[in-house]
């Protein structure tokens, strides 16, 4: 397959292209950068293919809830969305039985014609509904939330889609609802050629084993990233995971009581806390978790009444989201979601 070269407004952003869809060697296509990328850069702001509003994650919330949503929807979807939705990469196991039962319920209840205007039924109702239950399992095997402070809700990103997983990602991308776009920006220094890479997994302090059995199950691939393929960080990795299980289990005070390895006080999860981040900056994991855990070092500080290490790791938080995100953040103020709203705070605080 040629690249395919992106122009400004397929980007939805300024500036010169700074990517092409091009095929891999093993993972089908890719992202890959057609300039050096800077740290910090915006490489992408786009709009859903296709999204719907109150999403669930709960198996039988999908296809009650989220399948009839999508089935809605797909009907008002143009043509060439339709094909752009039909290329991408599709986790089969999603693809049910049940669920192609339950798009064949749909259609025959709301009496669905062909463009004929003949009603479906037999095969051609028994086609409609295989192909739209495809589709749906690409919906599910590529979408991103879109929760905003009024909705939630999910959508396909037809830049994000071609975006392949890796444990030690490049770039990192987020719903941004002050601007209603899916960003993607550079949270290392990419080259030109290198493929971009995002990570598909909720947090990345997990183990290999961790990894390997939620991707498979999610998406249905196996990772070859460098992570995955030299175990070589693999204690690190599972000092990780074992930092992240004891302030994980903090938040419940019964832990304590049952004997859970969890930080007893405030001293020892400001210490677990700060190895999760020495770790995470160590392996070049700067996402998510890292974010988060400048948060919780800030927050443990304050709770300290250390007020100089609070505002200290609250400017850490900011100058990441600001590589992560940008700064058009307005719409994280509420509860002191961002870190320009902490940092303010913090220093309302400390005057």
């Amino acid at each position: 397959m040629p690249p395919v070269r992106l122009c400004d407004s397929e980007m939805g952003v300024q500036g010169p292209g700074l990517v092409e869809v091009r095929a891999t060697s093993s993972m089908g296509n890719g992202l890959f950068a057609t300039h050096d990328i800077s740290r910090g850069t915006r490489v992408i702001a786009e709009v859903p293919i296709l999204a719907i509003s109150n999403v669930s994650s709960l198996e039988q919330d999908i296809l009650e809830r989220d399948l009839p949503a999508f089935c809605a929807a797909l009907q008002h979807l143009p043509q060439a969305d339709l094909q752009n939705l039909g290329h991408l990469h599709c986790n089969g196991l999603h693809n049910t039985t049940e669920m192609r039962q339950k798009v064949r319920q749909w259609y025959r209840d709301r009496g669905t014609t062909d463009a004929n205007g003949d009603i479906l039924k037999g095969k051609k109702l028994q086609d409609f509904a295989k192909s739209t239950a495809k589709r749906f399992a690409i919906f599910l095997s590529n979408r991103v939330e879109m929760s905003t402070n009024e909705t939630d809700g999910s959508g396909v990103f037809p830049l994000h889609s071609r975006m392949n997983h890796s444990c030690i990602p490049n770039t990192h991308s987020a719903y941004n609802a002050s601007i209603q776009r899916l960003t993607t920006h550079a949270i290392r220094d990419i080259q030109a050629g290198e493929q971009l890479t995002t990570s598909y997994l909720e947090t990345l302090c997990q183990v290999f084993q961790q990894r390997k059995r939620m991707i498979e199950r999610d998406w249905g691939f196996v990772c070859g990233c460098h992570a995955c393929t030299d175990l070589s960080d693999e204690p690190l990795r599972r000092r990780m995971s074992e930092l992240g299980q004891r302030l994980l289990l903090r938040r419940f005070p019964l832990t304590v009581t049952l004997g859970l390895p969890v930080a007893r006080d405030d001293h020892e999860a400001l210490r677990d806390a700060e190895e999760l981040v020495a770790l995470l900056e160590h392996l070049g994991l700067e996402g998510m978790d890292l974010r988060r855990m400048y948060r919780a070092c800030s927050n443990y500080n304050l709770d300290l009444g250390f007020m100089q290490g609070a505002v200290q790791y609250a400017q850490k938080e900011l100058e990441l989201e600001r590589c992560m995100l940008g700064t058009d953040t307005a719409h994280l103020q509420g509860e002191m979601g961002g870190a320009e709203f902490w940092l303010q705070l913090l220093q309302r605080l400390n005057n």
